[in-house]
């Protein structure tokens, strides 16, 4: 019915075909690998951004505290120089301690 050689090739022809189908179904296609890429890269890219917005926050807020105390000690040796004299700017009787 057929030649030798194409009845070798036949089995090798479907098992080729069988496993061409197999990888069709298991590779992503071009659409899926784009769009699960995009929205990997759209997380790593907020990740990153939101700990920058964090950083910046804790700095503004670090930087505040700093310049609130050197205003409150404005006109003063240090804190400790203020501290002594609040009953006398403030006119603030005397607790009795």
């Amino acid at each position: 019915m057929f030649p030798k050689q194409l009845k070798r090739q036949i089995p090798l022809a479907t098992t080729q075909l069988r496993n061409y189908v197999a990888k069709q179904h298991t590779q992503p296609s071009i659409k899926q690998w784009a769009t699960e890429t995009a929205s990997t890269l759209n997380k790593k890219t907020g990740e990153i951004l939101a700990e920058g917005i964090d950083v910046a926050q804790h700095l503004k807020h670090h930087s505040d505290a700093i310049h609130k105390v050197r205003v409150a000690e404005r006109g003063y040796k240090n804190l400790k120089d203020k501290g002594e004299k609040v009953e006398s700017e403030q006119c603030r009787p005397d607790d009795g301690l």
